[in-house]
């Protein structure tokens, strides 16, 4: 293998700690439509996951880099994940992050850097689970609102590949505890109470991954013509045809 990359890692670092995490994890999976996962060496893909519990997004992603790494051909790409801020406050959690996920270097905390190393093609692999309050609070539909969309515009700007992991089995790491009397929480979005992450030694999920290449509904030549108001009208109308996009994958997703 190559020199470590200036930014990120490369996917074979992630090896150990995915072998790792679905032994303790992960009793069994299956990628439905996988092909539409694989990435391509000259552009930079960006994979968008539904979040689940504290604990829960980490399923898709390992999952799909399992079987990139599996199929062959891809160990040198570069790929960075972007984790919500609240991981750098937990103890000992971001240097792993860093050492096997290329997570929290300097130009990926802002937009305009962001937008800049995909644009340079400094990584080809870049992923997040959007739904920011999803470990938090429960919604009526199984992916809520979608609140970390920074990657998502950088996408657009880039002209990146977009490609929905969207994965079932992870509920069994949380718990719903739902408002009394129907009750909502006074806050955007409206959700109907709170999600609490739980595991013990012994529990494991068997975890379905089912991808599939997004579209936008607007062309990148046409995107650019834009003006900066309609861009941003476009961007919130396309954030939420994605939303409304995974929940009809995830219910396209047979149950266990």
């Amino acid at each position: 293998m190559t020199k470590s990359p200036p930014v990120g890692v490369h996917l074979s670092d992630a090896a150990p700690l995915i072998a790792a995490y679905r032994a303790l994890f992960i009793e069994d999976s299956e990628l439905i439509d996988v092909e539409q996962a694989l990435p391509e060496r000259d552009r930079v893909t960006v994979y968008l996951a539904n979040h689940g519990s504290f604990i829960a997004p980490f399923p898709a992603p390992m999952l799909t880099v399992a079987h990139l790494l599996e199929r062959g051909g891809y160990d040198d790409l570069v790929a960075v994940t972007l984790f919500h801020k609240v991981a750098e406050l937990i103890p000992g959690l971001s240097p792993i992050l860093r050492r096997f996920f290329g997570h929290s270097t300097p130009k990926l905390t802002s937009l305009s850097g962001l937008i800049e190393l995909m644009k340079a093609r400094q990584f080809q692999i870049v992923g997040t689970a959007p739904e920011g309050w999803a470990s938090i609070f429960t919604w009526d539909q199984p992916v809520g609102k979608l609140t970390k969309v920074g990657l998502m515009v950088a996408a657009f700007e880039a002209d990146a590949d977009l490609i929905l992991a969207v994965q079932k089995g992870m509920e069994v790491y949380g718990r719903e505890a739902p408002l009394p009397f129907g009750l909502r929480l006074p806050i955007s979005g409206r959700p109907r109470g709170f999600l609490f992450p739980v595991y013990w030694p012994g529990l494991r999920a068997t975890i379905r991954v089912k991808f599939e290449r997004y579209e936008p509904s607007l062309p990148f030549a046409q995107r650019q013509q834009l003006s900066p108001a309609e861009r941003r009208a476009w961007n919130e109308q396309e954030f939420e045809r994605v939303r409304l996009h995974m929940n009809e994958l995830y219910r396209s997703i047979p149950d266990g």
